[in-house]
């Protein structure tokens, strides 16, 4: 038996590497090139504009630049569901994402936009000198939120090396201050501006008419580094907004930089590195921002098109979650309880209700495969992304009905194969598909994850690469049933030895590519997912779980987060993840503001909607049901699992991850419903399959019996 284990392990091992090649074949990009700056840097804001309202007619200045220049979408969010110009001018100072006026919240679906708070102006103090009054208050409130803007870096780094920053209209003026809020150079019209009297000059437009922007790019030097953006959403709805860079050391292409780790995206700190990159060794460490790069495009307008399309695809994405998500629950729930209560009946339990269940086939194969299809939606999210739905004329319902169609094809795969006739077969196609999707999808730069509508989200949180929260629970929960699964027909056959090799082997890689910085880069994945998978090894190898054990696995999970995170740091600045810049923060500054924002963050997602109160309900149900399955209460659901008993443990391992990663990742409050989403039709699907079918002879001792065989 050993013989074939080992010989089944690698032909798994060697399919998924080939896999993971084959994907890295097809999204092979060309090498990234450098920006260089011959000359000076001139930043101009256009407000409101995004590529998917411009036109070569509309705007042709704008698409004269992108015919030659690096293209992008840009990121404005700040620490505020809705980006204002006046923030959006201090976060382009600090290089670090900031808000220090009222807070505007995201625009719900159908809802008007919230109001930005008016633009500050400087008081002049002559004719082209001027000062912030509330400057010291705003670098208080800036320096006291996390993450840490030092407002005024850019003028002051600027003025240490000898070299001057130009305000060319008001709100300008707010990037071009100084620690202290002193503009030295200000020019209230473009009219009036000499682009070539700083090397640094930042440039406010009032309007987005071509004719503004063509009068700029008329005055601008012959060998400067031209930055158009818009810089925030202001009143117009949330969405990526243009921005082009060009000038003699810029290549034609799509941006990029190692913050958002995206082809075609970066952020309003990148900017700040940007300008910021022309002292050399003198430019600070921005801990958020990086230099932007180029991806080289032989396409005069293929840059664009391809940024239009993200931006056509985040703002889709997001306005049918606000639907899509709160029914797939609720179908999920009426199936759950609808095969809960079929089984109280009898209908699969009796040799009468497996008669009755034989002479009606497709009600069974009915539930079956709606269960599976509910259970792959997570999967299906993923997966649409490498479908060019957001081209169709209706994006919004071509989304939602690929999705579907993904998912119940997912499950007719999983019920029609040569496998649906082992008993755990349909169960393990869909696991497979489920984590094999997030494993590859984040060892190639989590493209499919960033536009799921159960992904990362861009638009509206502070991560664009590695591992979500909704990734991580669909990896964890999908790597630990398939280790119980699998660990269970080797228990059965009396190889505990090869069940605890198995546990481990599945552990390793899921691990392995949610903690690495070089793909998930999640710190608090592995904290979960290694005590969970250690409590699963444990019982596959009949060991009692211990305090001893537990502060055994305790240690050993700080020592590999840490370690990972050390490693991380040891890196150069420009190429580590949070990880690593919280390391640094911590050793540098004494800064741990990551840990504080951890419970913020889920207090503010648990009360943000009426259904998300009901997560600590579900997760206290799902540890009573797998405490206590003796109970008349739980009794119904723990016989789900009777023939397969160590598919308890999966699952109580699933519910330890989900609790430990609720309480160690920011916004963790999503773990447990997608983990859920996951686990709970397995069952209805589990008890769709004839009990003669899932094996030939019952399981000796208690069904859902958690505790392992005494040691010996």
């Amino acid at each position: 038996m050993t013989r074939r284990w080992l010989i089944v392990c690698v032909l798994v091992l060697a399919s998924g590497l080939g896999g993971v090649l084959l994907t890295s074949v097809l999204t092979h990009r060309p090498a990234l090139q450098q920006i260089s700056q011959p000359g000076p840097i001139v930043v101009v804001r256009v407000p409101q504009l995004d590529w998917n309202s411009t036109s070569t007619t509309a705007n042709p200045t704008l698409y004269s630049l992108a015919r030659k220049g690096a293209v992008g979408a840009m990121l404005t969010r700040d620490l505020s569901g809705h980006s204002c110009t006046g923030d959006a001018w201090l976060t382009l100072s600090a290089g670090t994402r900031t808000a220090v006026g009222a807070v505007v919240k995201e625009t719900l679906p159908g809802a008007a936009v919230g109001q930005c708070p008016r633009v500050p102006t400087a008081t002049l103090t002559s004719a082209s000198t001027g000062y912030f009054p509330q400057w010291s208050q705003w670098r208080k409130i800036a320096l006291s939120r996390t993450p840490k803007a030092d407002i005024g870096r850019l003028a002051s780094t600027a003025a240490a090396a000898h070299q001057c920053v130009t305000a060319v209209g008001a709100g300008a003026s707010l990037g071009a201050a100084d620690r202290k809020g002193k503009v030295a150079h200000y020019v209230p019209r473009v009219s009036q501006a000499d682009f070539t009297s700083c090397p640094i000059t930042l440039v406010s437009l009032t309007t987005g008419d071509d004719s503004a922007l063509r009068q700029v790019v008329a005055k601008v030097p012959a060998d400067a580094t031209l930055v158009v953006a818009s810089l925030a959403d202001d009143a117009s709805r949330e969405h990526l907004r243009s921005v082009v860079v060009t000038g003699p050391g810029v290549p034609h292409g799509r941006l990029t930089s190692l913050n958002t780790r995206q082809i075609g995206m970066i952020g309003t700190v990148d900017l700040t590195a940007l300008i910021l990159h022309r002292f050399g060794s003198a430019a600070p460490t921005l801990p958020e921002a990086r230099v932007p790069s180029v991806e080289p495009s032989s396409s005069a307008y293929g840059p664009v098109t391809l940024a239009r399309d993200l931006g056509q695809e985040l703002a889709v994405q997001h306005s049918v979650l606000r639907t899509f998500f709160p029914r797939a629950l609720i179908i999920g729930a009426v199936i759950v309880a609808l095969g809960v209560l079929l089984w109280r009946l009898g209908v699969w339990r009796t040799r009468r209700a497996e008669r009755s269940t034989a002479s009606h086939p497709f009600l069974r194969a009915g539930i079956g495969v709606t269960a599976g299809a509910l259970a792959s939606l997570p999967a299906a999210t993923f997966l649409i992304g490498v479908l060019p739905w957001y081209r169709t004329g209706h994006p919004g319902v071509a989304l939602t009905a690929g999705v579907l169609l993904i998912a119940v094809a997912i499950s007719v795969i999983a019920w029609a194969g040569p496998w649906r006739r082992h008993p755990i077969g349909p169960l393990l196609v869909i696991l497979v598909v489920t984590g094999y999707t997030v494993l590859d999808d984040a060892m190639h730069g989590s493209r499919l994850q960033l536009t799921s509508m159960m992904g990362l989200q861009p638009l509206y949180g502070g991560r664009y690469y590695g591992m979500g929260n909704v990734g991580y629970a669909m990896l964890a929960t999908s790597a630990l049933l398939i280790a119980a699964l699998l660990a269970d027909a080797l228990i059965r056959a009396g190889r505990r030895d090869l069940a605890t090799a198995t546990v481990v082997l599945v552990a390793v890689p899921a691990i392995l590519v949610d903690g690495s910085p070089a793909w998930g880069a999640d710190a608090g994945g592995p904290v979960a997912m290694i005590p969970a998978f250690a409590y699963l090894a444990l019982n596959a190898a009949g060991l009692r779980v211990t305090w001893q054990r537990v502060a055994m696995i305790g240690g050993s999970t700080a020592l590999v987060v840490g370690g990972l995170a050390v490693l991380d740091y040891l890196r150069p600045p420009k190429y580590r993840t949070h990880l690593g810049d919280f390391v640094a923060g911590l050793r540098h500054h004494g800064q741990a503001g990551t840990l504080g924002r951890i419970g913020k963050l889920n207090a503010q997602m648990l009360t943000s909607s009426p259904l998300t109160l009901f997560v600590p309900l579900l997760l206290l149900l799902a540890v009573v049901v797998l405490v206590a399955p003796s109970r008349r209460f739980s009794r119904p659901i723990a016989r789900l699992w009777s023939q397969i008993p160590f598919l308890g443990n999966g699952l109580a391992a699933a519910v330890i991850c989900w609790v430990i990663g609720f309480f160690a990742n920011d916004s963790g409050t999503g773990i447990p419903p997608i983990g859920m989403l996951i686990a709970a039709p397995l069952l209805v699907v589990l008890a769709t399959i004839p009990s003669r079918q899932r094996h030939d002879r019952p399981a000796s001792g208690h069904a859902a019996d958690l505790h392992p065989a005494p040691e010996g």
